[in-house]
């Protein structure tokens, strides 16, 4: 039991530097005067998400120096205060059976992972390619597992603490939010359930008539391989550079679309999704069911 559980953590530390690795902004919590800040950095998003029982508060921020300088900053700052480095890699090597993709080492080896006492900290950067601006956008997440709940055994997924602000949609129950984003008149939700995908389509096509939504259109499930998928078209978000998203692209997906609208002219995108995993670390979300839910008020 003990072992299953130390490989889902592990799963778990790779699904939130992957997560946070592909999220268009970037994060950390701490005093500045206690783990100072490369200079010139400037702070642009702030987000709670859970993992295996820990809290992790990220802030994200972008400076104009290389990834390189900013990596070597972090690495003598926070060694100077007693930070270790967590070696990840060789942690997995050590698991029996377990293949480790090379886009997901590539990854992990841009990245670091530091302990101290209970607290953990990530520093992550986005990818090379993904924006144009010059810019070196990179994360900071800080969590204590001092007083981490007790996880489940299969409780890796790097989920959103809270919810949506605008209660336009039901949430499936049991599912975990991982990226949401929210502005005047418009949401984006995505969350994870490991229902299969009829289950959950049947479930928005009930529940969503409580919210004012009518079905106006059901688009059937359709079976798509990694060469017919556009990333673009599924998350505006993720970053634009190909080499990332044939990284990040599945093998294989069933896609189904549900189209909602209301009396007011309002719009609601229910887009789920089943991925098949590329290589053996995608094991943990087999079957997992994607949920987009997307939301545009008339006019915007």
């Amino acid at each position: 039991m003990f072992f299953r559980l130390k490989v889902a953590q592990l799963f778990g530390l790779i699904l939130l530097v992957m997560t946070i690795t592909a999220h268009p902004l970037y994060s950390a919590w701490w005093d500045r005067n206690t783990i100072p800040l490369p200079s010139g950095t400037e702070e642009v998003f702030q987000e709670t998400r859970n993992i295996s029982g820990t809290e992790f508060v990220l802030k994200y921020y972008t400076n104009s120096q290389d990834a390189k300088v900013i990596s070597d900053f972090f690495r003598s700052k926070l060694t100077a205060l007693d930070w270790k480095e967590k070696e990840l890699l060789k942690e997995m090597a050590q698991i029996p059976g377990l293949k480790v993709p090379a886009s997901v080492e590539d990854m992990l080896a841009s990245n670091s992972i530091f302990e101290k006492g209970e607290e953990t900290v990530m520093i992550n950067f986005l990818p090379r390619g993904a924006v144009q601006d010059g810019k070196t956008r990179f994360t900071v997440a800080r969590g204590n597992t001092e007083a981490q709940k007790k996880p489940e055994e299969d409780d890796f997924i790097p989920r959103l603490s809270g919810k949506p602000k605008l209660d336009i949609a039901p949430v499936y129950p049991g599912a975990a939010l991982i990226s949401l984003s929210e502005n005047t008149g418009f949401m984006r939700a995505t969350y994870f359930s490991k229902d299969d995908i009829d289950k959950v389509g049947e479930f928005y096509k009930s529940k969503m008539l409580n919210y004012g939504w009518s079905l106006a259109e059901e688009k059937p499930l359709q079976k798509l391989d990694s060469g017919e998928v556009d990333l673009s078209s599924l998350c505006p978000d993720c970053p634009k550079d190909k080499n990332i998203q044939q990284a990040i692209k599945p093998v294989d997906m069933e896609v189904q679309e549900l189209n909602f609208s209301n009396e007011a002219g309002d719009v609601c995108i229910v887009a789920l999704g089943v991925t098949g995993p590329k290589e053996g670390v995608g094991d943990k979300l087999k079957n997992t069911t994607t949920i987009m839910v997307q939301y545009e008020k008339a006019g915007k």
